[in-house]
């Protein structure tokens, strides 16, 4: 939905939570709530004019988009048939479902693999690799723009790395908080910034340095994979205080 700003308190808020509280399921439009044996369930996320919504079948996925474009109609707004895409996730329920695309003002909407939202990538498969690599490709592209200042020799070592805790790591490992990490993936992360340190330190590989001697020639710094479990320690704190 893209156009307008919605607030908790609009019409057009209100009338979607009314019409809501009607279906199967689920029971009400609020974006969180609890079931009866206690678990939390989150079905719709909101930011600006982007909604995101979570059905179980894509039948009761149809019947909810419909009924949203006939009210937002009647306040003059419209979805984005272009823009609107739908994502079956890769569970053993999903792939009971039938194979029915759904159909937006009768134009069937694409459905993706892969989705990027506010800047992270939702893969069907509920893996988080997708948006590591993602990721790291953007901080590569960071890395090259910064090169005339991380790589040259004349600067000092701490300067150089305080650039790339500054620009490069925010990059690198944003909304990194919700990562779920293989053993791969932790691989392919620590390597890809063992590689820019080592680079930065002028240490060739034929000098056979350890990654703890480059981390101390580096001013004493940190794995990328342990300053991830760092920030997921802290958000899991925040969550659950």
């Amino acid at each position: 939905m893209d156009g307008q700003l919605v607030g908790p308190d609009s019409d057009l808020d209100m009338e979607y939570r009314i019409y809501g509280t009607n279906l199967e399921s689920p029971p009400n439009l609020d974006p969180i709530y609890y079931t009866k044996n206690g678990l939390l369930k989150l079905h719709m996320l909101g930011y600006a004019d982007d909604v995101v919504l979570f059905f179980r079948t894509i039948q009761d996925a149809q019947r909810n988009l419909d009924q949203l474009n006939i009210i937002l109609r009647k306040y003059g707004l419209t979805l984005n048939d272009e823009k609107c895409k739908y994502q079956v996730m890769a569970t053993v329920k999903a792939f009971t479902q039938p194979d029915i695309p759904l159909v937006l003002n009768e134009r069937p909407l694409q459905k993706v693999e892969e989705y990027v939202y506010l800047g992270s990538v939702i893969s069907s498969r509920a893996v988080d690799r997708p948006d590591v690599e993602r990721r790291l490709k953007l901080a590569k592209v960071g890395v090259s723009r910064l090169r005339h200042i991380l790589f040259d020799q004349s600067l000092p070592i701490r300067l150089r790395v305080k650039a790339l805790r500054v620009f490069i790591y925010p990059i690198a490992t944003y909304a990194s908080e919700t990562w779920a990490l293989k053993t791969e993936d932790r691989k392919r992360v620590r390597g890809w910034w063992m590689s820019i340190l080592r680079r930065m330190a002028g240490i060739p590989w034929y000098l056979k340095k350890t990654n703890l001697e480059v981390l101390s020639i580096c001013h004493k710094s940190k794995h990328l994979t342990t300053m991830i479990d760092s920030r997921r320690m802290r958000y899991a704190v925040h969550l659950w205080p």
